[in-house]
């Protein structure tokens, strides 16, 4: 039962993480774009005034499978003898599959836009690279402590063979 509850906790913290982050950056672009793309881009549909709910709901269905993504790639629960670097590109593959498929069934901007992708899939592949240094800084500060508590373990039981 406490794995299941773990395995729901793990999933929903990084759907809301996902969603949150999304939110920002969205709201940042339609900030400063908005009224610019508000008749081209759906997300942006209420320009500079905001995101409708539509698009709120829109962007949770995103990330409720991100969430399944992140999921089905997290090294402790499926899929484990993983190299890191495989993990990472899988993940990024698998989420820029989800942002084509969600752009294209809930209308995000014109498909037959050249442009409106490149800019897409730049915005997607930056925001992927912001949270892949995000991981690697936690991984490097993780490592870090563990090597120190792995460092104190050893001299403490060096100390206590020579008692």
């Amino acid at each position: 039962m406490d794995e299941n509850k773990s395995l729901i906790t793990i999933f929903f913290n990084q759907v809301f993480l996902t969603f949150g982050l999304a939110i920002i950056a969205i709201s940042i672009v339609g900030w400063s774009v908005g009224d610019v793309t508000k008749g081209t881009v759906s997300l942006l549909s209420l320009g500079c005034e905001g995101l409708s709910y539509k698009s709120l709901l829109q962007v949770f269905i995103f990330s409720f499978f991100e969430g399944i993504i992140t999921l089905i790639f997290n090294p402790n629960l499926f899929i484990k003898k993983m190299m890191l670097l495989w993990r990472i590109v899988l993940v990024f593959a698998a989420s820029l599959v989800l942002a084509i498929v969600c752009s294209i069934l809930f209308h995000w901007f014109p498909t037959g836009n050249f442009l409106a992708w490149i800019g897409f899939i730049a915005s997607t592949t930056v925001g992927f690279m912001i949270g892949l240094i995000y991981a690697l800084i936690k991984i490097r500060l993780e490592n870090k402590k563990y090597n120190e508590l792995l460092t104190n373990y050893k001299k403490n039981q060096k100390g206590d063979d020579e008692k």
